[in-house]
């Protein structure tokens, strides 16, 4: 059983155990069971389970010295099958997720059983970057590190969310440094320091690492936005309207652009691209002025 399980890896030595299964209610037994080896510094980790239900249990997920793990697609929403409690801590990947079945095979399945071994992971690389670490002080760096996902702060649904292996890592066992330049992490986003002989890096507010950063940032019809070391630059494109007062007559600025349809042979401005009737482009001759044709 579950109990007899768990006692066999404190007795392997192993640091983590990762329980991608559920579905029991509470027994005294396992409570008991995973409380003791939390205290002896084991770091459990189990699926939130799949019922789709909101504020309900779910064990061994449910325990309260069991890190219970929450299942997020690749939009970082929360899965429509992930259990919601007071007791998820973190969110991982578990929508589509390709791994090994039976028969030497491949599948991509869904589950927070999929999520689950995503965080015990995390905390085996985490815990390795520092072995004389406690569970207590790795689940405190991934607690710390999570990119917070849903509403503010912890929640049902998404926990702390989303766990950071480099962040966490940093957070335990930061790196050493002698001078400012030790502790250069080449990102634009991050202002990096060195005190008291360990590097500390702080995140820049507003800053963006490439042009998607920029999507939200509000600009008219006529400018287009980029990244530009580490701040969104907003730049006029050419040849745009913003309305009909630079349009010649009988046209009309449609989302940036003079639209209208002039005949061939008649006169039409060098930057329209949208004047002429049908197949006809606004071109000229010889240097003749430009016209439809």
């Amino acid at each position: 059983d579950l109990v007899d399980a768990a006692k066999k890896c404190d007795q392997a030595n192993a640091n983590i155990i990762s329980m991608s299964l559920g579905g029991g209610g509470f027994t005294e037994a396992e409570n008991q069971t995973f409380s003791s080896l939390n205290e002896k510094g084991r770091l459990s980790v189990a699926a939130a389970g799949n019922d789709g239900c909101y504020d309900c249990d779910h064990y061994p997920a449910s325990y309260e010295s069991v890190v219970s793990v929450a299942a997020i697609d690749s939009d970082k929403l929360n899965a429509p099958f992930s259990n919601c409690n007071a007791q998820v801590t973190f969110s991982a990947p578990g929508v589509d997720v390709y791994s090994t079945v039976v028969e030497d095979g491949y599948a991509s399945w869904d589950g927070t059983s999929m999520a689950t071994p995503h965080v015990s992971a995390v905390a085996a690389l985490v815990w390795s970057s520092k072995p004389d670490a406690t569970n207590k002080d790795v689940l405190t760096a991934m607690i710390n590190t999570t990119e917070d996902l849903g509403d503010p702060g912890h929640d049902f649904c998404f926990g702390y969310g989303l766990v950071q292996a480099v962040d966490a890592i940093e957070f335990l066992a930061p790196r050493s440094c002698t001078q400012q330049s030790d502790c250069d992490d080449q990102n634009v986003c991050t202002m990096d320091s060195c005190a008291d002989g360990r590097c500390v890096s702080t995140d820049i507010k507003n800053c963006c690492e490439d042009d998607s950063d920029c999507s939200d940032v509000v600009i008219g019809v006529c400018q287009e936005v980029s990244c530009m070391n580490g701040t969104c630059i907003s730049t006029d494109k050419e040849n745009c309207c913003e309305d009909n007062s630079i349009c010649i007559e009988g046209c009309h600025c449609d989302n940036g652009t003079c639209v209208c349809c002039l005949a061939e042979g008649e006169s039409c401005p060098k930057q329209c691209d949208n004047c002429c009737c049908g197949t006809l482009i606004c071109a000229h001759t010889h240097g003749k002025q430009y016209s439809c044709r």
